[in-house]
């Protein structure tokens, strides 16, 4: 069974694919729907936090590709 979640300002969608207990799935949506929470917002902390943890990833990529180009001729 397949499924999306769609953000509605973008209209971005991430793909999920459930592979086990359809029912559960199943069951969960359909009560998030009737109780009108199938709804989530991220609050400001998230985008602080999000881009503290890209720089911190763009800092360890940069790392690794120094190590790459020195042992192997290329970057990540």
């Amino acid at each position: 069974m397949k499924f999306f979640i769609v953000f509605d300002k973008s209209g971005d969608t991430i793909p999920f694919e459930v592979k086990y207990n359809h029912e559960l799935f199943d069951y969960f949506v359909t009560r998030a729907n009737s109780e009108s929470q199938n709804s989530f917002s991220i609050g400001r902390d998230f985008y602080k936090e999000t881009n503290q943890k890209i720089t911190h990833l763009h800092w360890a990529i940069s790392k690794t590709n120094e190590v790459f180009y020195d042992l192997f001729g290329s970057s990540f």
